[in-house]
């Protein structure tokens, strides 16, 4: 069954260009390198029989874009998400409001309230993917 790699071994980082993996069983050690030179994430396992060495190579110009576009996409989806607990927030005080239990002006001073936060969250998104993209385009 699939696990997580976290659960079938030890992971390490001995310098920032390599990962090893030590798995607490020698005879997956064939496995999780299969599955990670099978997984499409561009890294090759290799293993010397105790552990697998993944070495992660320089980014090259197409992958840091394509990674960029990778941040891109993943902002959007957090926005979309805070977006949707918006609506899901609003809702909820909408029915809240039709059963008779918060005001008009409390419903008004809610929803500005959501909103605010909604603002700040999507802002926040923003300015990590900003971060983000610079420091990935930086050579």
């Amino acid at each position: 069954t699939q696990t997580l790699l976290s659960q079938v071994g030890n992971i390490s980082t001995p310098d920032p260009r390599t990962i090893t993996v030590q798995p607490w069983e020698k005879d997956l050690i064939n496995d999780i390198k299969n599955a990670i030179n099978n997984s499409n994430i561009g890294l090759n396992a290799q293993d010397n029989g105790e552990m697998i060495i993944i070495n992660i190579p320089a980014l090259t110009a197409e992958r840091r874009v394509d990674l960029v576009k990778q941040v891109k996409s993943e902002t959007e989806n957090c926005r979309i998400g805070v977006r949707n607990a918006r609506k899901d927030g609003n809702d909820e005080l909408k029915k809240l409001h039709k059963d008779g239990m918060v005001s008009d002006d409390l419903l008004k001073e809610a929803e500005n309230n959501i909103q605010n936060f909604t603002n700040q969250f999507i802002e926040k998104a923003n300015k990590v993917s900003s971060l983000k993209e610079e420091e990935l385009m930086k050579v």
